[in-house]
């Protein structure tokens, strides 16, 4: 007649299955780090590093995603 499952699993929650950081914060973050690091090693990099940066983050959102 009406036979319950006892195998059953409660649903996977929503949150718990995403990951933890998505591939663009990823990269964001080891690229920051990496161009911290040449800063630091290489202090004169800093201001065409930082161009670069403005000029990219432009273009990426004048273009959009």
């Amino acid at each position: 007649m009406g036979e319950q499952q006892s195998d059953a699993q409660p649903p996977a929650d929503a949150a718990g299955s995403r990951p933890l950081l998505s591939s663009r914060a990823l990269l964001i973050i080891v690229t920051a780090v990496l161009f911290g690091v040449t800063v630091a090693v290489r202090p004169a990099l800093a201001v065409p590093i930082g161009v670069s940066l403005a000029v990219v983050t432009l273009l990426a959102k004048i273009l959009g995603d």
